[in-house]
């Protein structure tokens, strides 16, 4: 596989950490489900992974995809040459 990379630079996964809020892995990178649950915290303050298909879950999917479109549009206005070869 090749080697990940987010505006021609590579991407160090071994050191990205996992957003639970976002679902940010790394620039560029964003994951949810199990392997990237959402980390939620009760009213005492303890927090915990959070999944499951359920309304909570959902609303973390369309925060992952807020996040990640914010960040694709943020790329856009920055380099729109670019973006605009690969159609996006």
């Amino acid at each position: 596989l090749p080697a990940a990379s987010w505006e021609g630079q590579p991407l160090d996964l071994a050191a990205a950490e996992h957003c639970g809020r976002t679902g940010r892995i790394a620039r560029g990178l964003h994951g949810g489900g199990i392997a990237f649950p959402e980390v939620w915290t009760d009213p005492e303050g303890h927090t915990e992974p959070r999944v499951g298909f359920v309304r909570s879950y959902v609303a973390h999917l369309e925060r992952i995809f807020d996040a990640a479109e914010s960040e694709a549009a943020d790329h856009v206005a920055r380099e729109p040459e670019a973006c605009a070869v690969l159609n996006i």
